[in-house]
């Protein structure tokens, strides 16, 4: 059987395609790794604001303490960054349960005037909705040290 330059190229192109593919779910499988088994912690206070990140094996939590005058800021940034897609609000809301989003994250939250407790279990939630959250989080930084 004769090889052709067209056969030997798609023979070629498929072979690279497969490689890239195994390379990326080795890469997928990785960052997943890394997701389930790290801890990090963050903390930061000052006068009357304290944050504080804790990024587990198995869970992602946050907790927030600041003055009450920056309540409605948090909850407009927190319906920005993930209650719009959800159709829900966090303004003038208090709130102690478990939420479940559109999108099928779901996350205890205690939630008052100057306060917000944030733990999401990654076992239960995929890694997008864990790094929606996190990034929810994390930039309350900004909200709460502006």
């Amino acid at each position: 059987m004769l090889l052709t330059a067209t056969h030997v190229n798609k023979s070629k192109i498929q072979f690279s395609l497969l490689l890239l593919y195994h390379n990326f779910n080795r890469f997928l499988s990785f960052q997943l790794q890394l997701y389930r088994n790290k801890t990090e912690l963050y903390d930061y206070e000052n006068d009357n604001t304290s944050l504080n990140f804790k990024d587990s094996d198995h869970y992602y939590s946050m907790n927030a303490h600041f003055s009450k005058n920056k309540t409605k800021a948090v909850e407009e940034y927190m319906d920005r960054r993930i209650g719009k897609r959800s159709n829900m609000s966090f303004v003038n809301s208090k709130i102690d349960g478990t939420i479940a989003l559109k999108d099928h994250t779901t996350f205890y939250i205690k939630k008052y005037p100057g306060r917000i407790q944030i733990k999401l279990d990654k076992d239960e939630n995929s890694y997008e909705a864990y790094y929606r959250i996190k990034a929810m989080c994390e930039g309350l930084k900004n909200v709460l040290t502006k």
